[in-house]
């Protein structure tokens, strides 16, 4: 079992051709089991260490289930963050 590791990907367009093109690789070869792609005109936003949103546009999380075949699981997170404070 590889421990939970999560890595940051952050390019000029995280769109879903770049994602599937270049996140999806370097995740897997860093053994990221959790890899975010921000947008252009996204902020990803953390609650208590955890993704609680975006504001803007979308924020892609990939959730990699075999390194060694690539297989993966991609979400496309739209929900907007709405602040406690």
């Amino acid at each position: 079992m590889h421990a939970r590791r999560l890595l940051f990907l952050i390019g000029g367009s995280a769109a879903y051709a770049s994602v599937a093109e270049e996140f999806i690789p370097a995740a897997g070869g860093r053994e990221a089991r959790i890899a975010l792609g921000i947008d252009d005109a996204a902020c990803a936003v953390f609650e208590n260490e955890v993704f609680a949103g975006t504001l803007g546009q979308a924020v892609y999380e990939i959730e990699m289930l075999d390194f060694k075949d690539r297989a993966h699981r991609l979400r496309v997170c739209t929900a907007q963050f709405v602040s406690s404070f």
